[in-house]
């Protein structure tokens, strides 16, 4: 849960926003045309946007998981492993709304405001259901540059469950006698980008930096994050219809050092665990630490194509690294982990008018995890594969 200076940070940071720079409620012009003129007066709009997707592997789960949460062993029934996780894929529809403004800023420059609220609303799986808040603004620097500022909001978001205990305190724990308890954090992110159009607006160039932050309710307090991020990357345009850009963005993510309930095996680590004189037994409950900080890498690489005037279908790739930086000696899914997650995509944007916009695309993505001192005693880190689909229609009125 937020404390006091959390909220008070986060609303400082959100009126810094507001009165000082400018938002994402402006697409960046990937069309290379000159900027518009600032406005002489201000002007507002209102768009409506409803968003209908569907999401193969909701919670993120391995293939032998998905049997387990399908087949509702009773034994995962009594330990509350898949409690509220009633589907493996969900059907989501997300109705927004935001709020636009546009006029002289700093100097006379345009200056852009935008605040909306989006509410994903998950049929199969209601407990996921949440709130995104964002605001943010956008001020013209310069014929050919721009800063932006964006900041987001999630008050509530059920991830999945995960082990938090165990009943048995002396013996092998079985499957019934696990405990496991919602992980439900929120989370809120503060980003700063640059952009520079170069080339008479044939190429960008791009840099940003923000600071996310995420709280965990009780009992995973371990899965807290501090994250400052920084990135850029390089937008050209090879033919008035065809754009490529890439990006690469790199992240600190900490996380405070806890001591948590896992079950472990004592010949794998030749550790009497349960203090019974040997060390032979197998799912042992112990409390032990557990370090989640790590650094995580993206690049994304996209090209855009452009099919008819106001409308585009877009290519994109993304490859996320992770590197886990724990030492702890019993901690077997962070100590000398690696992931690999790759993502591809292809999405349609149309402005059918002025005010209205169709959107439809796929994703697919599967990630691989490689952890050497894991001798899979328990298995709540695992491999997995997603797809997914979406279509929208906005309109600005």
């Amino acid at each position: 849960m937020w404390n006091s200076n959390s909220l008070t940070r986060s609303l400082l940071a959100t009126g810094v926003l507001l009165v000082s720079i400018c938002p994402g409620a402006m697409a960046k012009n990937s069309s290379g045309k000159k900027p518009a003129k600032a406005q002489k007066s201000w002007k507002a709009a209102v768009k409506v946007e409803g968003k209908g997707r569907y999401d193969s592997n909701t919670f993120l789960l391995s293939d032998r998981q998905k049997t387990r949460l399908q087949t509702a062993a009773p034994a995962d029934q009594v330990s509350g492993r898949f409690n509220d996780m009633n589907s493996v894929h969900d059907y989501i529809l997300t109705p927004s709304v935001k709020f636009l403004a546009e006029g002289p800023g700093f100097g006379g420059r345009k200056l852009g405001l935008q605040a909306g609220v989006n509410y994903d609303m998950y049929s199969l799986n209601p407990k996921r259901r949440h709130f995104n808040i964002e605001v943010a603004a956008e001020q013209s620097t310069s014929r050919n540059g721009r800063v932006r500022g964006k900041f987001e909001y999630t008050p509530n978001y059920f991830y999945r469950n995960y082990l938090a205990d165990a009943t048995n305190y002396t013996s092998s724990v079985l499957p019934s006698e696990r405990v496991y308890k919602p992980n439900v954090y929120s989370e809120w992110d503060l980003t700063v980008d640059y952009r520079y159009r170069m080339a008479g607006g044939r190429a960008a160039l791009l840099g940003r930096a923000g600071y996310l932050q995420r709280r965990d309710q009780a009992p995973f307090i371990g899965h807290d994050r501090n994250e400052p991020h920084m990135g850029g990357g390089l937008d050209f345009g090879l033919t008035n219809w065809w754009r490529i850009d890439g990006n690469y963005d790199f992240a600190l993510v900490d996380s405070p050092r806890v001591q948590e309930v896992m079950i472990l095996n004592e010949p794998d680590f030749n550790v009497d665990f349960n203090n019974d004189g040997n060390a032979s037994d197998l799912s042992i409950r112990t409390v032990q630490f557990v370090n989640r900080r790590h650094h995580e890498q993206r690049f994304r690489a996209n090209t855009k194509l452009g099919i008819r005037e106001k409308s585009y279908i877009e290519f994109g790739y993304e490859r996320r690294h992770r590197n886990f930086l724990s030492k702890e000696p019993f901690d077997v899914f962070h100590n000398g982990r690696t992931d690999n997650r790759n993502t591809f995509q292809v999405e349609l944007v149309s402005h059918v008018t002025d005010r209205l916009q169709f959107m439809t695309g796929y994703s697919y993505a599967f990630e691989n995890s490689n952890l050497p001192n894991d001798p899979g005693v328990v298995g709540e880190v695992n491999d997995y594969k997603r797809a997914g689909a979406f279509v929208s229609m906005g309109y600005r009125f």
